[in-house]
């Protein structure tokens, strides 16, 4: 169903006048011993925080050589590779990435969309829809790139960029979200959110609130990442 687009809705709006009914029922409780793990230093702190340097030094889309630099590096190593794509028949390799991933990144004008959001520290339901919204517009140049949607690719280039704004999203991930998290009782159909990361996302942002609300632990999109892979 679409909007009608005569009255525009933004999704941080809906949140607000609906955040206590689009629930089913009170979150579920969480494993404190975990929680408190989710707060430690990982194996895999020094590696990912080479990631967000190099997001964060670089952090706009003119230069090709940087933008190919994030999005490999990025993907390869949260096995997210744009390269896996619908037809890969006609450019192969690194042609792939030289004459179509950086050409076209380069050109979406990505910094127009992201540009609002350095002015958040963290999610909240008041800036979700902005911040959905940029992961929207990601996923859809995906989908024009590759012919595939990549909404995982979509939320992992962003967070290394936005490391305090951006939830991870990949089906582990989801999948012990929905345990801890209840089900949403109504999205709004928007044609210009990608629904299924939307539901991630307000599915986790409830969740943090209703952790630092219960036991006074705010758990940072990678905190929570980290907490929900020590589920599995």
């Amino acid at each position: 169903m679409r909007r009608n687009p005569s009255r525009p809705v933004l999704l941080s709006q809906f949140v607000i006048r609906n955040v206590n009914w689009i629930v089913n029922s009170n979150m579920k409780v969480v494993d404190l011993k975990r929680l408190k793990n989710a707060q430690r230093k990982t194996r895999w702190d020094f590696g990912n925080e080479i990631l967000y340097r190099l997001c964060e030094e670089h952090p706009h889309h003119t230069n090709e050589d940087e933008i190919l630099a994030k999005i490999w590096l990025v993907g390869r190593s949260y096995s997210a590779a744009i390269e896996r794509r619908k037809d890969a028949r006609e450019v192969s390799g690194e042609a792939f990435y030289t004459t179509v991933v950086g050409p076209k990144m380069r050109q979406a004008k990505i910094d127009k969309w992201l540009s609002p959001l350095f002015r958040h520290s963290r999610p909240t339901i008041k800036n979700c829809g902005e911040i959905i919204d940029a992961h929207k517009r990601l996923t859809d140049l995906f989908d024009e790139i590759t012919g595939l949607e990549k909404r995982s690719l979509a939320s992992k280039y962003l967070h290394f960029h936005f490391r305090n704004l951006f939830y991870i999203y990949d089906s582990r991930a989801a999948m012990n979200l929905t345990k801890l998290a209840p089900r949403l009782k109504e999205m709004p159909a928007l044609n210009n959110y990608d629904q299924v990361y939307a539901n991630h996302f307000v599915r986790s942002l409830k969740l943090v609130d209703s952790i630092e609300r219960e036991h006074g632990i705010y758990l940072s999109p990678r905190r929570l990442d980290d907490y929900l892979l020590g589920l599995m």
